[in-house]
């Protein structure tokens, strides 16, 4: 349980790190670090936190947030509301990384925690705290994506484009 608490500490502080470079921006060492990994994707202007590219980060935040989701369901207090808040910053670093792909893989991994969660006998009033669960990420998800998309058309189109993929030129790209 303290190694627990140690890494939900942990992954709240990292997200806060990624929550704190989104709003400032990624410092000259890390933007020349992920140049030099990534020449090419680092010229695209995509918010990538202190990683070498958007993909790590959209990789580490869609696996962390069903983590987190987890860890929350599992505990009490303040550690749940903890948790619960790593989800959040957790979010946004997803949802400024404009990578899609992690945006799909951290909603399969919440559906799997979810399901995992309510099947399990060994939590005592286990479909009301795993509704409101869902119902808080459901809210915590609007926000994040209106706070880093919502403001851009582009971005906020893409994202749409999910819903109906077979109008996206980056899937079709991959059909062919």
């Amino acid at each position: 349980s303290r190694a627990l608490t140690w890494a939900l500490l942990s992954l709240v502080a990292v997200g806060a790190y990624v929550l704190f470079r989104w709003i400032v921006g990624s410092s000259d060492r890390e933007t020349l670090n992920a140049f030099f990994a990534q020449p090419e994707r680092a010229r695209t202007q995509r918010f990538f936190g202190s990683f070498l590219s958007p993909f790590q980060l959209a990789q580490w935040t869609a696996t962390m947030i069903p983590f987190l989701l987890a860890v929350g369901l599992a505990f009490r207090g303040r550690w749940r509301l903890l948790a619960l808040g790593g989800i959040g910053l957790m979010g946004v670093g997803l949802f400024a990384s404009d990578v899609r792909t992690g945006l799909v893989a951290a909603i399969v991994g919440l559906v799997v925690v979810l399901a995992i969660y309510l099947a399990s006998p060994a939590f005592p009033g286990r479909l009301g705290v795993g509704l409101a669960a869902l119902l808080t990420i459901f809210a915590a998800g609007t926000a994040g994506l209106l706070l880093t998309v919502g403001s851009s058309d582009q971005r906020s189109d893409r994202y749409s484009r999910l819903l109906n993929p077979t109008e996206d030129r980056a899937f079709t790209d991959r059909l062919e």
